[in-house]
């Protein structure tokens, strides 16, 4: 069965594509579809493409429903929940099937069976029709600030990839005679079972099976139980072996008994449900999201054997919850939210369901096909239009009352709409939607100049977290973020030793940018009137190199001239470099201290020779050529077949070895490397080229041939170095740095990070609120108090690390440093702002008082809100706060 990849795209990249056309296959049925709860778990299955769902309730909609059910209306009224929540839900999503169940003869059709908030009693009959029919079971029972879920797999349900953890193979650097394997960073645990691949050496046969390991550190583990006699080893790979483990459940029957505990259960909650001490009354929309996409998250996992399911109870409370006491603030708070994306869109939900009185909504994203897996908001006919308006339209149709404003801004662009939202004396607090940290920092920054809570969350794949930043309570989200989860690689691995293919496509992912600079080069020699003289650097050789491909060798005026240059570029890349590097290194090239120059995880490349019958190599020259083409927009409607007379025709030039030509062998020797060439081209002036068109990388365009090139070029090179390969898909996640999402994590995170919102309005103590960590794949929710705001001393002061030293008197910079050093008893050593030093001591010239004393800090339009920071002398301890100039 095929798969929607560009709909499912972030999902398949979480859940693969085993689990994800098994979602595609399978069928689900929710009984018991009052208030929001079912209406969460339906949306969420529909989201991710299961494909029958089957809804249940033959009762009839009442007014006290619209409260959380936000797919249902005044006009829904009277009318079966069934009837109207099948429409709603086979609006989400077309590719599905939705329907109305009418009887008990239909349950037969589904694969797992989810009872919402019925009687026990319910529930125990449908477990045994589940027993006896050889289905799955999931019962939900949440109202108010708690819920619980039971879940029964069955006998004999196959679990794979337990953790959710995705392992990447790691490449071996060394392996001792008494097993130590040391490696590249790795993330395998003690008990883990791994297995050697793509070893080079002699006598390495004993490799050739599973270990499990123990983990000695992130560089080193054991091989446990190997018998290890002599061998040589040059190179290898370590690869994960992903665990399998089957479970059996008990009947609820017998669970209500004898419940099976965790650690992510509590047998108070449970019994407080079945003896029905909780008010079924209140029922609240972030509770609902944190409920109902675990719940669906479940069912997930039961029909696609991914991840452990909750082995059988789960339970969920925060008793610092309080909506009663929240419900007046709420009703009078104002909140801005970051981003419309898939977090933006469930908080959006969560906050106009809680009855804020205002929201305001900013994001300069429109509206793409894989969107529509998880953010809920977009419909099919909403691609290409802007986020925000789309989902503050859908939020209205949803709550009529509330009142939202949309912005389609980017912050941190614009310094001024940013201070517009958040000098405005009505407004509560902030909530981060956004998926770079870069971003978040800076809403960070802001919330902290303006003494705003901050709310953020966010998520990867089945991971999620939560952090509320609260003013003179919490440190900031700065002071402790996670770092950027992009991989980095040292310079001279990706000129020349590659030996894994993250490594070739950061390499083919540097070399597009050719396709973006030489365009710019073009158009400043013709902005130019075709001449320039250029800088005598590397720079400077570089842009002459660009225009002279263009403009002088290959003088391009149609495609057919492009793919004579990208055959050569082809031998230049894949043949002559590689010659040129194994001239430097030769194979059999020894280090000082005897081992083979090509081992540890340097590959021992081997040059490639064009053939058209190839397709990653037709697949490289043609989409070069089509890129060259559109870099100077001439026409690029290739035909195939004089593309390949082309190839078969073209005489390429011999390459002669550069004795001279210094390679680097790692990255203290680059610096040499810099001197190799800064020759420049004379460029012919009468040529009539077009003016050139930047490619700037677009993942999201399959059509462009971005992605197509970086695959193509990629892959050779992962040729040269007998590097496995990587397909388009895989290659378009890694280039575009593509972050796995799904919905249910997103929904979990908005309705955990709304409730701390609801807190923060009660005014509690920092022991109320609550930073969190889950896991799906592990059902883990890891929660723990927010670390405490840091204090600074100062002297004998001592200063909330919140409290603003604001600055508002126009003064000299003479009479500045001198109030500062008095107040805070330091020397003044450097004064800057952003990137910018305004004092140093150690420039001479400062120390004229007649200067200082004419430098004036005073007040600037443009200037509504900055920081400048100051740095003591070096012999002087001492943390010195940012002073605020406010005008």
């Amino acid at each position: 069965m095929s798969i929607n990849y560009e709909l499912y795209d972030r999902q398949i990249r979480t859940f693969g594509e085993e689990a994800s056309i098994k979602l595609n296959t399978s069928s689900v049925c929710i009984i018991g579809l009052s208030k929001g709860l079912a209406t969460e778990i339906s949306k969420n299955l529909a989201l991710c493409g299961i494909k029958n769902l089957y809804l249940w309730d033959e009762n009839v909609i009442t007014k006290n429903d619209l409260l959380t059910g936000y797919y249902y209306i005044n006009e829904d009224i009277g009318k079966s929940y069934s009837k109207v929540l099948v429409e709603k839900i086979q609006d989400l999503n077309p590719f599905i099937k939705v329907s109305e169940i009418i009887s008990d003869d239909q349950l037969i059709l589904s694969e797992v069976i989810i009872c919402v908030n019925q009687l026990f009693e319910t529930d125990i009959f449908y477990d045994k029709y589940c027993k006896k029919n050889n289905k799955k079971f999931i019962s939900v029972h949440s109202a108010n600030n708690s819920g619980i879920i039971f879940v029964n797999a069955g006998t004999q349900h196959l679990v794979k990839n337990i953790t959710g953890e995705n392992y990447e193979p790691v490449q071996i650097t060394s392996i001792s005679d008494q097993g130590i394997v040391k490696t590249t960073t790795h993330n395998f645990q003690s008990g883990d079972t791994i297995i050697f691949s793509n070893l080079e050496g002699s006598n390495l046969e004993q490799f050739n099976k599973e270990f499990q390991i123990e983990v000695i550190n992130n560089y080193t583990f054991k091989l446990l139980s190997s018998n290890i006699v002599e061998f040589k080893f040059i190179n290898g790979t370590v690869n994960y072996v992903d665990k399998t483990i089957m479970i059996n459940h008990n009947s609820l029957e017998d669970e209500l008994k004898n419940p099976t505990m965790n650690f992510m259960s509590d047998p108070d909650i449970i019994k407080k449900f079945i003896n029905n001490e909780i008010n079924f009354d209140i029922e609240l929309v972030p509770v609902n999201s944190i409920m109902g996409s675990l719940v669906a998250s479940e069912a997930i996992k039961l029909v696609t054997n991914k991840y452990q399911p909750i082995s059988q109870w789960f339970t969920w409370s925060d008793p610092d919850l309080d909506i009663e006491l929240a419900k007046e603030k709420l009703s009078k708070s104002e909140f801005f939210i970051v981003g419309s994306g898939a977090i933006g869109c469930e908080l959006l939900k969560n906050l106009a369901f809680v009855d804020i009185k205002h929201i305001i909504i900013t994001d300069p994203d429109t509206i793409e096909k894989s969107n529509l897996s998880r953010q809920f908001l977009f419909r099919p006919s909403d691609v290409g239009k802007l986020k925000s308006e789309v989902a503050a339209n859908s939020i209205r149709k949803m709550k009529p009352t509330i009142k939202i404003t949309n912005y389609s801004e980017k912050v941190g662009d614009t310094i001024n709409f940013t201070n517009k939202i958040l000098s405005n004396p009505e407004l509560t607090g902030v909530f981060n939607a956004l998926d770079n940290i870069s971003a978040r920092k800076f809403m960070d920054s802001q919330c902290f100049n303006y003494n705003l809570p901050l709310f953020e969350s966010g998520t990867t794949g089945i991971k999620g977290n939560t952090q509320p930043v609260i003013p003179f309570i919490t440190e900031t989200y700065s002071n402790s973020n996670d770092p950027e989860n992009e991989k980095s690689f040292p310079i001279c691995t990706i000129k020349n030793f590659p030996n894994e293919i993250h490594h070739t496509i950061h390499w083919a992912m540097d070399n597009f940018e050719f396709f973006n600079r030489a365009p710019s080069n073009i158009n400043k020699w013709l902005e130019n009137n075709k001449s320039i003289t250029f800088d005598n650097s590397y720079e400077g050789v570089q842009e002459n190199n660009d225009i002279y491909l263009f403009t002088t060798k290959y003088n391009v005026s149609c495609w057919q001239d492009c793919v004579k240059w990208a055959i050569d570029m082809f031998y230049e890349n894949y043949r002559n470099q590689i010659c040129q590097l194994l001239n430097n290194f030769p194979s059999d090239l020894l280090t000082d201290d005897g081992n083979p120059f090509w081992s540890a995880g340097k590959k021992c490349p081997v040059p490639l020779e064009l053939d058209y019958t190839n397709q990653t190599h037709l697949d490289f020259i043609e989409s070069t050529t089509i890129l060259l083409s559109n870099c100077v927009g001439i026409n690029n409607q290739i035909n195939m077949n004089e593309l390949i007379d082309i190839i078969k025709s073209y005489k390429v030039d011999e390459f002669s070895i550069n004795k001279k030509l210094v390679i680097a062998a790692n990255d203290s020797e680059l610096e040499k490397e810099k001197t190799n060439s800064t020759e420049f081209h004379d460029l012919k002036s009468d040529t009539n080229i077009n003016m050139g068109i930047s490619q700037i990388l677009d993942k999201d365009d399959d059509s462009n041939y971005h992605i197509k090139w970086i695959t193509s070029a990629s892959n050779l090179r992962a040729s040269n170095y007998s590097i496995n390969p990587a397909n388009f898909y895989t290659t378009k996640g890694i280039a575009g740095r593509i972050i796995p999402a799904v919905s249910t994590t997103t929904s979990i995170v908005a309705g955990l990070i709304v409730i701390e919102m609801i807190k923060y309005l009660t005014k509690p103590g920092i022991n109320k609120y609550k930073s969190t960590f889950i896991n799906l794949a592990l059902n883990t929710f890891v929660s723990a108090e927010p670390i405490q705001a840091p204090l600074i001393k100062i002297g004998d002061q001592v200063f909330n690390s919140w409290y603003k030293f604001i600055h508002t008197e126009d003064c000299t910079l003479k009479n500045f440093i001198k109030k500062y050093n008095e107040l805070f008893n330091v020397n003044i050593s450097m004064i800057s702002y952003e990137n910018s030093i305004l004092y140093a001591d150690f420039i001479g010239s400062y120390d004229d008082d007649k200067l200082l004393s004419k430098i004036l800090i005073t007040h600037d339009e443009s200037i509504d809100l900055s920081n400048l920071s100051l740095t003591v002398t070096p012999n002087e301890d001492i943390e010195i706060p940012n002073i605020m100039i406010k005008f």
